[in-house]
């Protein structure tokens, strides 16, 4: 009981996301760690105490996470040509509904960002509320450096990324991905674009909860192995 108050404890206080593929060396070095790495290993005197409790504090973390009744939500999104109607919201409206809720952090990864969708203008002002904002493109259209030019001086900087194989056929950004909070996710067949959002048929889907989390380490993933780069650190 004690252990497991601990636990529960530890998880909320540390700041360390268990998934993190450095987070067996971070809770290793972490000072406060040091007392429930001890009786974790009193527990488990055959295993390594800081593999365990990184396994304790991702069956933590899954648990907070997971989905629960009403609580979860799967809602399809679709672009139609505007003279056509059905029971479905337009991608323009649920996008624009997912920025303008978002409260701490915005990730976007789109072959095509343009000012002809809703999101960059949404995504400036979300910055300006202190919201961090992370936009994954495709190198070889140069959208990151154009929406550097373009990114309003009042707004805190996005960070820009590009993938790191321009010249590749199998290394486009091919992407269509919005997640906001680490918790409201969009899947989606459309590009950022005018087209994409207004006069495409196009077709996604908008999830909560776990998924959201995981894509966002997807991405983060992506930039340790190299598989995306800074646009300021690129040396291109």
């Amino acid at each position: 009981m004690f252990l497991a108050r601990k636990l529960v404890a530890y998880s909320r206080a540390s700041g360390i996301d268990p998934f993190e593929p450095n987070a067996a060396h971070r809770i290793a070095e972490d000072v406060s760690a040091r007392q429930l790495l001890s009786e974790v290993g009193t527990r488990f005197p055959d295993a390594d105490p800081v593999a365990v409790l990184v396994l304790l504090l991702q069956s933590l973390k899954i648990e907070a996470t997971e989905p629960r009744g009403n609580d979860a939500v799967v809602e399809c999104v679709a672009t139609l040509p505007q003279a056509y109607i059905v029971p479905t919201r337009p991608t323009r409206i649920v996008i624009r509904e997912m920025l303008m809720a978002a409260r701490r952090s915005v990730l976007a990864a789109g072959y095509l960002i343009t000012e002809g969708s809703d999101l960059l203008s949404l995504a400036h002002a979300a910055a300006c509320r202190g919201v961090g904002i992370t936009l994954v493109c495709d190198r070889g259209r140069d959208e990151a450096q154009r929406i550097r030019s373009t990114w309003p001086s009042i707004a805190p900087q996005p960070r820009l990324f590009v993938n790191s194989q321009p010249d590749s056929p199998d290394g486009k950004m091919h992407a269509k991905v919005l997640v906001v909070d680490d918790h409201h996710l969009l899947v989606t067949s459309a590009n950022f674009t005018w087209h994409g959002q207004e006069v495409n048929i196009e077709y996604g889907l908008r999830v909560s909860g776990e998924p959201a989390r995981r894509t966002t380490l997807f991405f983060q993933n992506l930039e340790q192995l190299g598989v995306i780069v800074a646009v300021d650190s690129d040396a291109k």
